[in-house]
């Protein structure tokens, strides 16, 4: 450093690890003292961050993409042609849309019940943060990408439920799509059938 510098802030001369304003002819008083960073919240080197909870929160939204195939397509499409005032009944009544609609509450009551036990699992664990499971009321997507996250952050990895979500949600559209061309093919049979209008 030498007497000619331009005036700014330079490493303090004194040692403290901070710096010094030098305002071109002399050094200020005080210095300013470096802050150390708050330590970030970490779990021991080997803690586990996987639980057969998460899991089974990633893989339970597959059970409901499956009980779509239970509709009864084929009778709903019979009770329209049959009586169209009473079509929408039909469809509401029927056992399978009520079988689709229980399992749907028994999924989702399941699903917050496997986040909560996640989430106290990881507590015993000794995490010292972790995504509420409350955030799986409002999905099983948001409590499976929020937590890893948390998890990562504390443990260094714990990054698999996120893509294992990513594939369930790939999954899902492929069997709505598988689905949806069931629904035409059930629909153009049953017409069929029934009118003897169309034969395959």
């Amino acid at each position: 450093m030498t007497d000619t510098a331009a005036p700014g802030w330079y490493p303090d001369p004194a040692g403290t690890g901070g710096t010094r304003w030098w305002d071109g002819t002399a050094w200020a008083a005080e210095a300013s003292v470096p802050v150390a960073a708050p330590a970030r919240a970490t779990v021991p080197e080997g803690t586990p961050v996987d639980t057969v909870w998460i899991w089974l929160v990633v893989g339970l939204p597959l059970v409901s993409a499956f009980s779509i195939f239970l509709l009864d397509v084929p009778a709903f499409i019979r009770a329209t042609i049959e009586n169209p005032a009473t079509s929408s009944f039909a469809l509401i009544f029927s056992a399978s849309y009520v079988a689709i609609l229980a399992l749907g509450w028994v999924i989702y009551g399941l699903l917050v019940l496997f986040a909560y036990l996640d989430y106290r699992e990881l507590g015993r664990r000794g995490f010292p943060r972790r995504f509420h499971w409350a955030w799986a009321f409002l999905s099983s997507m948001v409590y499976s990408i929020g937590r890893p996250i948390v998890v990562k952050q504390q443990a260094g990895r714990g990054s698999a439920p996120i893509w294992g979500t990513i594939a369930v949600f790939a999954l899902t559209i492929v069997l709505l799509t598988v689905w949806t061309v069931w629904l035409v093919v059930e629909t153009i049979n049953t017409v069929g059938a029934y009118t003897g209008t169309y034969s395959y």
